[in-house]
């Protein structure tokens, strides 16, 4: 009786390209000290003793200020940063001389140290947008453009709850997404941690390759898995199978069109990564930008390996910096609709001049090394087992 109310997977994540998942909140540089290539996340308890030891100590402290002040601070008092670390991390990149002036925290448990993870909210999230992006596409243009006509009359944060109404249902109590609860992953360590490197890189009008560098930011990133090291986390998903039935469907209030198997919610994110893939692959060739193309070529065979095994894996994008075609349904809509939205909400996106094909023009990558591999950030392999009770 228990495994026709509900079923239960196993699922394990491996990490394909650098991972960010923040926590709202940022590290000023007087909690980090940088020696090198290794970044010195400071214990606030151990430093207040340190200070609370010697007046003198506490004084100089006070008048402190400015990037790289508390290293210098440091070596000064003659304490060493990693004996006073709460963790440390490599800086996977370079670093401007003058220092890192933000790090961005990737979320994790508390502890001594603390521990990565990624919220089960954050993985059904991206699973979400892949499901959403999947259904634009496959309702009929007539259809489309209603639910276009219905954004253009919402405010920018409103935009998308015609389509989300549409599929998913009109209220949170009958969203039949609910039936899938995702948990937290099982933490990491700190091993598969690094401050990132992530530049944002921009076109210049239509001049192609290469993009000039708009900002530089210093995530916390999750590594990928390569060069014999595996970055793999775990969770577990239950599926609420007694909602599937039309008795219990009926009552929820659910919609008629929903994804009742897991094995079709595994097809449409292969289908989404796909088309997500061959978008960027395209944006490659035409800035003629082949450090892009090689990850994606690449991605490309890891994507036909996943579905040539016919097992229940697919690939998802998820996380910051992972781009607004990643995050919106408008890659999925025809151009003119797309150009409606884009006036309402987007225009900061490019000039109107700009070919869509190269919208929006900005990408975040890391570079870890200057002619090397570039990293688009967010992709994960997702494989799914069944637990039998």
């Amino acid at each position: 009786m228990a495994d026709e109310l509900q079923r239960i997977y196993d699922v394990t994540m491996t990490v394909l390209s650098p991972v960010h998942i923040g926590t709202g909140e940022m590290l000023p540089s007087m909690e980090y000290v940088q020696e090198g290539q290794r970044i010195y996340v400071l214990d606030a308890e151990a430093l207040v003793q340190q200070l609370a030891a010697s007046p003198s100590r506490l004084k100089a402290f006070q008048y402190l200020g400015g990037k790289g002040a508390m290293g210098l601070f440091l070596r000064e008092q003659g304490l060493s940063p990693s004996k006073l670390a709460l963790y440390s991390l490599p800086l996977w990149g370079s670093a401007p001389q003058e220092g890192i002036e933000n790090i961005w925290p990737f979320i994790k448990v508390a502890g001594r140290p603390p521990m990565p993870y990624i919220p089960g909210s954050s993985l059904k999230g991206a699973l979400r947008t892949a499901l959403l992006r999947h259904h634009v596409w496959s309702l009929d243009q007539e259809d489309r453009e209603a639910l276009v006509k219905q954004a253009l009359k919402q405010g920018p944060k409103r935009a998308d709850d015609p389509f989300e109404k549409a599929f998913f249902g009109p209220s949170p109590h009958t969203d039949w997404l609910r039936t899938i609860e995702l948990e937290d992953t099982l933490p990491l360590s700190l091993k598969y941690l690094a401050v990132a490197q992530v530049k944002t890189l921009a076109l210049k009008g239509q001049e192609g390759f290469p993009l000039s560098e708009k900002f530089v930011s210093y995530p916390e990133v999750l590594l990928p898995s390569g060069r014999g090291r595996v970055v793999r986390l775990h969770t577990r998903l239950r599926l609420a199978q007694r909602f599937f039935q039309p008795r219990w469907a009926c009552q929820a209030g659910f919609r008629a069109e929903r994804v009742e198997q897991l094995e079709e919610l595994v097809e449409i994110c292969n289908q989404v990564a796909r088309k997500e893939i061959e978008r960027e692959l395209a944006f490659a060739r035409q800035v003629g930008w082949q450090e892009m193309e090689r990850f994606y070529k690449k991605l490309f065979r890891v994507l036909r390996q996943v579905i040539q095994r016919g097992e229940l894996h697919c690939l998802l994008r998820l996380g910051w910096g992972t781009g607004f075609g990643n995050k919106t349904i408008n890659p999925e809509l025809e151009d003119e609709l797309y150009e409606k939205l884009k006036a309402r909400y987007f225009s900061r996106l490019g000039a109107p001049s700009l070919p869509r094909a190269l919208s929006p023009k900005t990408r975040r990558v890391v570079v870890p090394q200057e002619g090397k591999l570039v990293y688009p950030l967010g992709w994960v392999r997702l494989h799914f087992e069944e637990v039998r009770r």
